[in-house]
């Protein structure tokens, strides 16, 4: 399997495992500014406009994440909770099709702002960055598909496209 092999990988005959790894606080910080960097910017109003819709559909939900609802304080941000969601179930496919699909969802959407979301949504990324097993395994699925998780410009589409999965998936454990 390419991306598995070498230190942290064990050999089990036909199956190869990965030993997963707390993320390195560089990875963390990328993702944190490819956050931001994506809720910034207007050409994503689209995608944030349906993570929103998902968030909100799926927030109304005790037993899920996203209501807040969690009896560990760790868990009390549904918000964060959305994010990582959307970045720990993400899965990637190849770049010309995360663009390709990110091109056709807004062409379909018009332009949309809604200021007191977007700082709610910068204000929820940090605890979603600190969140240990989200980071692993956004980090532990960017890696098997050899993707570059050393800069946040080019984790900026991943997030994007994690954010239209994490949309189109709204409907899953309800």
């Amino acid at each position: 399997m390419p991306g598995i092999e070498g230190e942290g990988a064990v050999n089990m005959g036909r199956l190869t495992s990965e030993r997963l790894h707390a993320p390195k606080e560089e990875f963390k910080s990328n993702v944190k500014q490819a956050l931001v960097s994506v809720i910034d910017d207007d050409a994503n109003s689209a995608t944030l406009q349906r993570f929103q819709r998902a968030f909100e559909e799926r927030k109304q939900y005790p037993w899920l994440g996203e209501s807040g609802e969690s009896l560990e304080p760790k868990y009390e941000n549904g918000l964060a909770n959305a994010i990582c969601r959307a970045l720990a179930t993400y899965l990637p496919a190849k770049l010309g099709e995360v663009e390709r699909l990110i091109q056709e969802k807004k062409s379909t959407e018009t332009t949309w702002s809604d200021p007191e979301w977007q700082q709610s949504l910068k204000s929820a990324a940090e605890p979603a960055v600190t969140d240990d097993l989200s980071m692993t395994l956004f980090d532990g699925i960017l890696r098997r598909a050899e993707i570059d998780v050393k800069s946040h410009t080019a984790l900026r589409e991943h997030v994007v496209a994690a954010f239209e999965q994490y949309y189109d998936g709204r409907m899953d454990d309800i």
